[in-house]
């Protein structure tokens, strides 16, 4: 059986297939991802954010803007800060085909 190393322990390849139709299957479930996804439940505000956001980098960017200038050149919170940034993707993240 295939093993996937993930931070610093080995998974099987079975228990990940379960773990990503699991997953996939809470986020189908959650009301507040589903039929209560409005301007009822959330604010305005709120909206765009969760909308907007595609990362990690998107959320420090909102909350350290300075640290993000002055110290994070790449598109990715979890790559090497001063590597160069990928190109922007003018499609949204929900539409985009994985490669």
């Amino acid at each position: 059986m295939a093993e996937k190393k993930i931070t610093g322990f080995a998974i099987s390849e079975t228990a990940f297939i379960i773990f990503l139709l699991m997953a996939s299957r809470r986020l189908e479930a959650d009301r507040f991802f589903t039929s209560n996804f409005n301007e009822e439940t959330y604010t305005k505000k709120g909206l765009e954010w969760v909308n907007n956001t595609e990362s990690l980098k998107d959320v420090l960017k909102r909350h350290y803007p300075e640290m993000v200038e002055k110290w994070m050149n790449s598109t990715s919170a979890f790559s090497e800060w001063d590597s160069p940034p990928n190109a922007d993707n003018p499609i949204p993240l929900y539409l985009r085909v994985a490669q």
